[in-house]
């Protein structure tokens, strides 16, 4: 097994910026392409790597003394949803974590049942998963919108 490199690029590296847009569209056409192929496992892992890169980003924006690098969403989610962050933040952001842990619970719970042996057949429970999908693909969306709001707000009060 390899080992997963845990360190951040520092943002003042050459062409970070780039770089990670060339790899967002990267898993934005993966993401396209597991959906119109019906592999939506897939795609809701793919949204919810994107989505813990987004709030990985902010948590060490917003944490001097921790880094966030590779934890999951749901230590991400902890911090992000603390009292002291919601100071930091503002209400769209801190509604944007509210919904992704909603977000997150539920594909855990569907996720996780597709082996159960459960009343209702395995076909019907994984189409179900699109629903997921599409719905982290909106929260990626809409979580990215309020970061980069944020951020302009934030350089606009400090100048």
């Amino acid at each position: 097994m390899t080992n997963i490199n845990t360190k951040r690029p520092i943002i003042t590296e050459p062409n970070v910026g780039e770089k990670r847009h060339n790899v967002y569209a990267g898993v934005i056409r993966q993401y396209h392409s597991a959906m119109s192929s019906g592999f939506f496992i897939e795609a809701i892992s793919l949204m919810e790597s994107i989505i813990a890169d987004r709030m990985e980003s902010l948590a060490n924006e917003l944490s001097a003394s921790s880094n966030f690098s590779h934890i999951t969403l749901e230590k991400l989610l902890i911090y992000l949803l603390g009292e002291k962050q919601k100071n930091k933040t503002d209400n769209e952001l801190y509604a944007c974590f509210e919904e992704i842990a909603v977000w997150k619970d539920a594909r855990n719970e569907a996720i996780h049942e597709m082996a159960k042996l459960l009343d209702e057949a395995f076909e019907t429970r994984y189409e179900r998963l699109e629903e997921y999908a599409d719905e982290g693909y909106d929260l990626f969306r809409k979580l990215d919108k309020a970061i980069h709001k944020w951020r302009t707000n934030q350089s606009l009060t400090t100048k």
